[in-house]
């Protein structure tokens, strides 16, 4: 897995099912955060273009899973079919040397509960993801 230096066991575990599942996934570090990027990640018809590049940012991740996982983010191209932005998506930030549009989609209402270490991580987190984008459909 390129890139997996001073990674946690955890975290390349869930890393290699999520491959297992078909993604195609990269990882870049920095001093704080593991960027995780799944390469060409569908998404749902109703956005453009319906490939994207997506990225998760995991803080400390030598705390992972203790340290909840929060938002993504997707290459700045991506728009709403119509060209309207997503709601809580208008702010871009530069990762991993590259920009990206952040999508600002947080846990914590009945349907997704906060983050629990003991049952939320990096699968369950892309499976929320998922979830969110297909909920626009």
């Amino acid at each position: 897995m390129p890139g997996d230096n001073d990674l946690p066991d955890v975290l390349v575990a869930d890393i290699e099912t999520l491959e297992a599942d078909g993604f195609d996934i990269d990882i870049k570090q920095s001093s704080t955060t593991a960027h995780v990027i799944f390469r060409d990640f569908e998404l749902p018809e109703q956005f453009d273009p319906e490939i994207t590049d997506l990225l998760v940012n995991i803080h400390g991740p030598r705390h992972y899973p203790r340290t909840a996982l929060d938002m993504f983010w997707t290459e700045t191209e991506v728009t709403l079919q119509n060209g309207e932005l997503p709601e809580k998506a208008d702010c871009t930030k530069r990762f991993a040397g590259r920009e990206w549009r952040r999508f600002s989609w947080h846990r914590g209402d009945s349907s997704d509960p906060d983050w629990d270490p003991a049952y939320n991580d990096l699968v369950d987190h892309v499976a929320f993801i998922e979830q969110r984008l297909w909920e626009l459909s």
